[in-house]
């Protein structure tokens, strides 16, 4: 670990004194990690002040004094010369002050120094206030660093769209720390997952990268604690993280290197970001840099989590408990801005049940909404986890395949058709019935090219599938369709 000492490398010390005193300080200076050591004119003069106006903003300024009245006069100058530096006075002695009540520093105080310097002692004090004027540099550059940080992201953090959100974070820590690609994670509700929220710089998009915390990396290195890891492509791969295009430029994915930490909010973990470097490794400064930008990033990304939550919930069908149209359409909004970053294709499946209205007039509505989330559930276990299935109202239903095309689409829809019809339902009563369904699937970008007409060519499709016979599945195709009037 770094000593105290060490973290004073770098920091620039001007000395006003004698050729004498400046010799004996630089002697105590030079047993030190300090790397710039200027000797300035003396005695202090506006000759000298001028000369100091031309040299590098030192961090720490030792003064030879001869009273307290020159230490006062000294330190206003130099305070219009560098107001943002460590002063203290330096002198052999003063009799009638005894330092080890240190009366003689605070007698140096009074007169608007720091601190105060012996010279038969210099080796014994430098230390202490050239490790304070480290310091108080690197918490100036830090709270620097953290107001610009606050300044770029102020407009993130009064967003609370999500895809926005993630793309403006990972757009600012791109700017501050060089990665050929990054992926930002965002913790699933039920905290047991971590799902892909966006990724850029990747040749491909992950498939639907969705993480469980039990198997992942993030389990043993990031996540407990808030931990910050950094590890290379065979390690990642032991823990089994996909790294599919961490090679565009045609580098060894071996030479890989990685650098994850969680974005947490009040010890609780909302978000992974992750950075990716084809050759090389990322550094301590890289780290240093990410945690910082990290504080303002979890507050910006939970808050456009938590609004994304509040609103699912209003985006959800009351009876089914699966989304409703008003969600379904956003999301198939968002699904076009991916297909069209990535270049991957996506797919809708329109549903309607055949002739479900018998079943109302059967055996009742309670059996009809009963039989409705049925259906509901055997959609949602025949999909995968990152589709979307929605009712889009009364007997009709919609799912969305995000990166599948048209044909997989559509054995996926035969698939669905095949189980509903061979399925018993019950509506939650002592009966029991059969029910058949007609589909109509379409696919972005083949047939449709915005939100609203995907829909309209999926809804066609379904309903040439009734007028085909119904229990049957249509691809969409670009030729008008006359819809049948009985559904």
């Amino acid at each position: 670990m770094e000593s105290a000492l060490e973290r004073t490398r770098g920091t620039r010390v001007a000395i006003f004194a004698t050729e004498e005193t400046a010799r004996t300080l630089i002697s105590a200076l030079d047993v030190l990690p300090a790397t710039e050591v200027c000797a300035l004119p003396w005695p202090p003069s506006p000759l000298a002040f001028g000369s100091a106006r031309e040299a590098a903003v030192p961090d720490l300024v030792v003064c030879e004094i001869g009273s307290a009245r020159q230490a006062l006069d000294h330190r206003r100058e130099l305070n219009r010369i560098w107001p943002e530096s460590l002063v203290v006075s330096c002198e052999k002695s003063l009799p009638g002050f005894d330092c080890s009540e240190g009366l003689l520093l605070s007698a140096s105080r009074e007169a608007g120094y720091h601190g105060h310097v012996l010279i038969d002692k210099a080796a014994l004090h430098l230390p202490f206030f050239l490790r304070y004027a480290a310091q108080r540099r690197q918490t100036e550059a830090r709270l620097e660093r953290l107001e610009q940080i606050l300044n770029a992201f102020s407009q993130i953090l009064i967003s609370l769209d999500l895809q926005r959100v993630a793309s403006r974070i990972i757009e600012e820590f791109s700017r501050r720390i060089q990665a050929d690609a990054w992926l930002l994670y965002t913790v699933s509700e039920d905290g047991e997952s971590l799902e892909l929220e966006l990724a850029e710089g990747m040749r491909i998009r992950p498939h639907s990268l969705k993480l469980a915390l039990g198997n992942s990396v993030f389990e043993n290195t990031a996540l407990p604690g808030g931990e910050m890891k950094i590890f290379t492509q065979p390690d990642a791969a032991k823990a089994g993280v996909a790294f599919e295009g961490a090679t565009a430029d045609g580098g060894s994915a071996r030479e890989s290197s990685v650098l994850c930490l969680p974005l947490t909010v009040e010890d609780r973990t909302v978000g992974v970001i992750e950075a990716i470097r084809h050759h090389g490794s990322f550094e301590q400064p890289d780290e240093e840099l990410l945690r910082e930008l990290s504080r303002v990033a979890s507050i910006a990304l939970n808050n456009a989590l938590r609004y994304e939550r509040a609103e699912r919930m209003y985006m959800q069908d009351d009876l089914t408990r699966l989304y409703n149209s008003r969600y379904l359409r956003q999301f198939i909004e968002r699904e076009i801005k991916r297909a069209r970053r990535y270049g991957s294709p996506f797919s809708v499946i329109f549903i309607d049940i055949d002739g479900f209205k018998d079943v109302n007039d059967s055996f009742g509505h309670r059996v009809g909404s009963e039989a409705l989330c049925e259906i509901a559930e055997l959609l949602s276990s025949a999909v995968r986890d990152t589709d979307v299935v929605a009712r889009y109202g009364g007997d009709e239903f919609t799912i969305v395949l995000p990166e599948t095309g048209a044909e997989l689409a559509l054995s996926t829809a035969e698939r669905i058709r095949a189980r509903i019809a061979a399925m018993a339902f019950s509506g939650g009563s002592q009966y029991s019935f059969r029910l058949t369904a007609s589909f109509g699937v379409a696919s972005f970008p083949r047939h449709a090219e915005n939100a609203a007409d995907l829909l309209e060519k999926a809804d066609l499709a379904m309903y040439e599938a009734k007028a085909g016979g119904k229990n049957n599945v249509k691809l969409a195709n670009s030729a008008s369709a006359v819809r049948d009037p009985e559904s």
